[in-house]
């Protein structure tokens, strides 16, 4: 339908579809996303296998896209299999402790325990090793959706260019070169990331590609991928870096600007304060014909050309490893040897998730297995609790908490992980309640495969209309 969201909502005669897609939306059923913004997850070829990190992930349309492409995949290769036997997962970022809970919110609508939210700067994401074998936690695909100018969404957007500035790309060029660099290196070899953009702006998109071209030469390369049916255009080539003089002075326009070909031609000014704001890297000239070559591969969206927002991607893999990684590596595995016991929490969100594990000789955890009934199959070892007095207990597939045990300093900031399966009973009654715990709403379809008490089947369908 291509129909405005304020006449969805005033418009008496859509009303039932406005509610119904307002109630599917709260449960989990359907999620409203900018169609260009469903192209990193789609072009990253994720599959149900993969560890996927999202470095800059609220509001959560594409970590849910990434979540329902593994999860499909998992269901499809079998059918009978449980939701929580998935081996791929999601680590979901965002630098703001209030988009991270904002996130939170969102993925708990999708009720998978393969999911954990932390809130970390995305350039300054920490390297995690695993203790008993050395291995470092890398990712088998990384999503880089990067903070921009959004000078492309000019669709959503239309007052954005009331406040263009030249300057709002100069100042994120260098954030986005180091989200770039740090997703590349938290990439295994073989590994693909997706580097994406909602600006159509060179400095921050192929000058950012180039840039970490040159810095690790044939140890990445572009790929040539694409949608069919979806138009696109190839990356640029060549570029002017441009400064805004004057913001308010319109009178003339093609005046108010400042254009450059080349940082040498920024150095002949002598010009402190411009030396500083702009770098080599995002000047064009700066880059051999051969990776000019290369970023023909990049993928740009024009918004006339199908009615959605503007939009950049580029799909890059990495063929070889860094010789920056092997040393973090090097250097964990030898903080690791001198450690003894954990630092305290490094805590950047007002509320940090700091779990336990569940025991499974815990009495209520032992009665709660014998009131439902769930067999010894049921994977105890694998449920959490934010503190001692348990009174949520969450889930967490086995891939997913192999990774986050690598935290052996608790470096990440957690927000929260997996999805709840056990919540303590509030009664008035005290103790009157037959089972301490109640299954949660959210978790259930990881519990019901192992009951075999408190169970009532009905093929009738109308008993469950009633």
């Amino acid at each position: 339908m291509n129909i405005p969201k304020y006449l969805l909502r005033k418009n008496y005669g859509l009303e039932k579809v406005q509610n119904l897609i307002r109630l599917s939306n709260e449960a989990g059923m359907l999620t409203r996303q900018e169609i260009v913004s469903m192209l990193p997850p789609l072009l990253a070829d994720i599959q149900s296998h993969h560890s996927v990190f999202d470095m800059c992930a609220a509001p959560g349309s594409k970590t849910a896209q990434a979540l329902e492409l593994i999860m499909s995949q998992h269901m499809k290769k079998n059918k009978k299999a449980n939701v929580d036997e998935v081996d791929g997962f999601v680590i979901a970022n965002d630098a703001s402790s209030k988009r991270a809970f904002m996130l939170t919110h969102q993925m708990n609508r999708l009720n998978t325990a393969n999911i954990s939210i932390v809130n970390h700067f995305a350039q300054n994401f920490p390297f995690l090793v695993e203790k008993e074998s050395g291995e470092l936690m890398q990712f088998d695909r990384v999503m880089c959706d990067v903070p921009c100018s959004s000078d492309a969404a000019i669709r959503k957007l239309p007052q954005k260019w009331l406040n263009w500035d030249t300057k709002d790309s100069i100042e994120l060029h260098p954030i986005q070169l180091k989200i770039l660099q740090t997703g590349l290196e938290l990439l295994k070899v073989g590994g693909k990331i997706a580097f994406s953009t909602c600006s159509l702006n060179p400095i921050e998109d192929e000058a950012v590609v180039a840039a970490v071209l040159k810095q690790y030469g044939d140890k990445i390369k572009i790929l040539e991928t694409g949608v069919e049916g979806f138009k696109f255009e190839k990356g640029l080539t060549s570029w002017k870096v441009m400064t805004l003089k004057n913001r308010k002075d319109d009178s003339n326009p093609q005046d108010n600007f400042t254009s450059f070909d080349s940082f040498d031609d920024v150095t002949l000014r002598k010009d402190s304060k411009l030396e500083e704001a702009l770098y080599p890297t995002m000047f064009s000239s700066n880059y051999s014909d051969e990776i000019k070559q290369e970023l023909r591969k990049c993928l740009r969206v024009l918004p006339h050309y199908q009615d959605t927002s503007g939009f950049f991607i580029t799909v890059i893999t990495k063929v070889k490893e860094f010789d920056e990684v092997v040393e973090k590596q090097k250097a964990q595995q030898e903080k690791l040897k001198d450690s003894v016991q954990k630092v305290p929490c490094q805590v950047m969100g007002s509320r940090q998730f700091e779990y336990i594990k569940v025991p499974r000789k815990d009495p209520d955890m032992e009665y709660l297995m014998a009131y439902y009934g769930l067999s010894k199959e049921f994977p105890v070892d694998q449920l959490i609790a934010p503190n001692e007095e348990m009174k949520k207990i969450y889930f967490v597939t086995k891939p997913l908490m192999r990774f986050m045990s690598a935290d052996h300093f608790n470096e990440l900031s957690l927000i929260t992980m997996g999805c709840e399966v056990f919540i303590k009973n509030k009664s008035k009654h005290g103790n009157a309640v037959e089972c301490i715990y109640r299954i949660a709403q959210d978790g259930i379809m990881n519990v019901v495969p192992y009951m075999t008490k408190r169970i009532i089947r009905t093929r009738n369908a109308e008993v469950l209309k009633q």
